[in-house]
Order: C-alpha cells, then sequence, then structure tokens
C-alpha cells in the first residue's frame, strides 16, 4: 500500500498471550465497569437488620443442681444452693428468690434473693446462695428464677411462664426417721 496525504499507513495487528489478535481498545470496557459501579455501591450499603429473637424464660439445667433434687436431703445446715441455668434476657436481669415451706396459692415474702444480670442463651450461668437459718425437722426450700419486672411484692413470679422453680425438701435432725415428707409444710401430699 502506498502512503500519500491524508492516508495513514496500515498498522500491524496487535497479538495479546500465545499470539492471539486483540482489537484496538474501544471505550466499551470503560462504559461496562461505569455501568457495574452502582451494582459495587449496593453491596457496600448498610448491613441488614433482623427481628429481635425474644425473651427465653430461664432454662435449669436439673442434672448438674447441687444438691441433687430427686432425694430428701438429711444433711445439716449450712445448706448450699447451686443452680445453673440458661436465659435470653434481651436486657432484662433476672432475680432468684429462695422460699421457706412455699404453699400453692399462699404470699409469702421470699427469706433470700439475689440479682443476676441479664445473658444469652448461650450462655450458662448459676444462681448460688447458702440456706443458714437453723431448721429441724422436715421442710421445703423452693427457688424462683425469674425477670426482675415479673415479680409481686413478696417476690412471687406475676407469670409463670417466664418463670423457673427448683424445690428440695429437707429433713433435718429428724433422729427417730419419724417425720414423712407428706407431713412437711407446703407437701401436695396430704
Amino acid at each position: 500500500m502506498k502512503s500519500g496525504p491524508g492516508r495513514s499507513a496500515p498498522q500491524p495487528a496487535r497479538t495479546g498471550r500465545r499470539g492471539f489478535s486483540s482489537p484496538a481498545p474501544s471505550g466499551l470496557p470503560r462504559l461496562s465497569l461505569l455501568a457495574s459501579l452502582p451494582l459495587l455501591c449496593a453491596c457496600l450499603d448498610e448491613a441488614p437488620t433482623f427481628a429481635p429473637g425474644g425473651q427465653r424464660p430461664p432454662f435449669v439445667i436439673v442434672g448438674q443442681i447441687s444438691p441433687p433434687v430427686g432425694a430428701v436431703y438429711e444433711g445439716t445446715i449450712p445448706f448450699p444452693i447451686n443452680v445453673p441455668f440458661r436465659s435470653e434476657d434481651t436486657n432484662i436481669p433476672l432475680v432468684a428468690h429462695l422460699f421457706q415451706d412455699l404453699a400453692p396459692g399462699v404470699s409469702q415474702p421470699g427469706v433470700g434473693q439475689q440479682v443476676l444480670r441479664a445473658g444469652v442463651y448461650q450462655e450458662e450461668r448459676e444462681v448460688r446462695m447458702e440456706w443458714t437459718e437453723p431448721l429441724e425437722g422436715c421442710h421445703s426450700l423452693t427457688l424462683i428464677i425469674t425477670y426482675f419486672d415479673n415479680v409481686d411484692s413478696f417476690g412471687l413470679p406475676l407469670d409463670e411462664t417466664l418463670a423457673a422453680r427448683v424445690v428440695w425438701w429437707l429433713n433435718i435432725a429428724d433422729i427417730d426417721d419419724t417425720v414423712t415428707v407428706a407431713s412437711c409444710p407446703g407437701s401436695s401430699q396430704r
């Protein structure tokens, strides 16, 4: 080919890797990059929000309670209490109240109290108390764990579905082994 005025000499084809020829660069890649920019920005938007999981009332891990609840306690006082539990509290603290000889339907004040910080269900927590008042004969000790805003003036739960109870039966200083659980105050076996 001749080159002359107004004519340019032909350009050799560009070759990329492995000898393939590639067309001359155009504005198409830039245009597609600009077109995908809003999609990239959408990925950088705020994180999604999810509805709260809600409360899960206290769930006592019965097999780990100390002393065990499956037998009448005949030991001595003090009576150490250790109750492991789980709950989803949604930032509402819990309270544990201990009652002596609590009878169904009777309002009586608790004799011991422990405030527990709010937590999550995956975290195992525990109530630790110690009964030190002298006792003789058959008695029951009832521990109630519930939310701080779910108790009446005596420490009893307003809504039982938001509470967990543990009951121990104690037979202290019964040398002759003549006291039966049915004679205990608060026993429903009468």
